[in-house]
C-alpha cells in the first residue's frame, strides 16, 4: 500500500473539505498511509480544526476523479482523494548523501474507497528524481468476473471489429505472456461458436521507438497471437490473417501514459461477407 522506502508522516494537503463521508475516508486513508493517530471531535468543523492542530503536518484534501483508468479493458473515471504535500525520504538510496533529497514535494491520487484506498498515482517533484517528473501510475486494473459475457464475440457480431487490451507481451518482444490466456480463450470460443468466421489479427503500438521498429514489432505480435490460437486452441490457420500497423493508427494521444496504453492493443476484424 505505502511507497517502499519513504515516510508519509510529513504529508501536507492543501484544501479542507468537511463532511461525514470525508471523515470516514480520512481515517481509513491516513491509517493506510501509516499515520499513527487521528484526533477528531464530535462536531464536524471543530473536529477538523482539532485534527490539524494536533497533527500540524496534515491539513486535508479535496475530492476529484481520475482522467480515466481501465477496468477490465473499459475506460472509467474513478473517484479519488487528491493530496499534495512533502514526503520525507528515508529509503536506501545508493547515491552520495549530497545527491539524495531529504524531502520532496509530492502529489497523490488515492481511490475514494474506505475499504481499499488504493494509491492510483503518485509523483515526486524534486529535481533529483527524473528532473522533477518522477511518477508511478496505475492505468489498468483487471479482476475476474463471474460468468463474463464474451465481449469480443459480441463486438465482432455487431461491429465486425473488436479491440482488446488483455493480450500481453514481454517488453519490446513478440512473446506472449501467460496473462493473455483469458482473452485467447475468448477468441477461440468465438471462432468455435461461429465456424464461418475468418478474422484478421491486427497489431498496434504506441510511438515509443522508431516507426520501422514499431511496424515490425506489431506484425510479429499479431503473428504470435495467430500462432497461439492455432497451436494451443486448434483454430484452423486458414481462418486467421495477420497485419501490423505500428504507431500509424493511434486512437488516443501518445503524449500521456493513458493514451499510450490505449494505443498498445490488438484488434480483430472480420470481413462483411463472412458468416453472420
Amino acid at each position: 500500500m505505502s511507497m517502499p522506502g519513504n515516510s508519509y508522516d510529513n504529508l501536507k494537503a492543501l484544501v479542507v473539505e468537511d463532511n461525514a463521508h470525508m471523515r470516514v475516508l480520512l481515517r481509513s486513508l491516513l491509517q493506510a498511509l501509516g499515520i499513527r493517530s487521528i484526533h477528531e471531535s464530535s462536531d464536524g468543523e471543530a473536529g477538523f480544526a482539532e485534527l490539524c492542530a494536533r497533527n500540524p503536518d496534515i491539513v486535508l484534501t479535496d475530492l476529484g476523479s481520475t482522467n480515466g483508468t481501465f477496468i477490465n479493458d473499459q475506460r472509467v473515471e474513478l473517484p479519488v482523494i487528491h493530496l499534495k504535500g512533502d514526503v520525507t525520504v528515508v529509503g536506501k538510496d545508493p547515491r552520495p548523501a549530497n545527491l539524495r533529497p531529504v524531502q520532496s514535494g509530492g502529489e497523490f491520487f488515492i481511490l475514494d474507497d474506505p475499504a481499499d484506498p488504493l494509491v492510483l498515482n503518485w509523483r515526486l517533484k524534486d529535481p533529483l528524481y527524473h528532473d522533477g517528473n518522477f511518477r508511478v501510475e496505475i492505468i489498468k486494473i483487471n479482476f475476474p468476473v463471474a460468468k463474463p459475457e464474451n465481449v469480443l464475440e459480441k463486438q465482432l457480431t455487431q461491429e465486425k471489429r473488436a479491440v482488446t487490451y488483455g493480450i500481453y507481451f514481454d517488453f519490446n518482444r513478440d512473446t506472449l505472456k501467460p496473462e493473455s490466456e483469458p482473452v485467447l480463450k475468448e477468441i477461440a470460443q468465438a471462432m468455435t461458436n461461429n465456424p464461418a468466421w475468418k478474422l484478421t489479427v491486427e497489431g498496434h503500438t504506441d510511438n515509443i521507438g522508431g516507426d520501422p521498429y514499431n511496424l515490425d514489432l506489431s506484425k510479429r505480435r499479431a503473428a504470435s497471437v495467430k500462432q497461439a490460437l492455432v497451436r494451443q486452441y486448434n483454430v484452423a490457420p486458414d481462418r486467421l490473417l495477420t497485419s501490423g500497423f505500428g504507431a500509424s493508427r493511434p486512437i488516443e494521444t501518445n503524449d500521456t501514459l493513458e493514451g499510450r496504453a490505449r494505443n498498445r492493443r490488438v484488434e480483430l476484424t472480420r470481413p462483411c461477407t463472412a458468416g453472420r
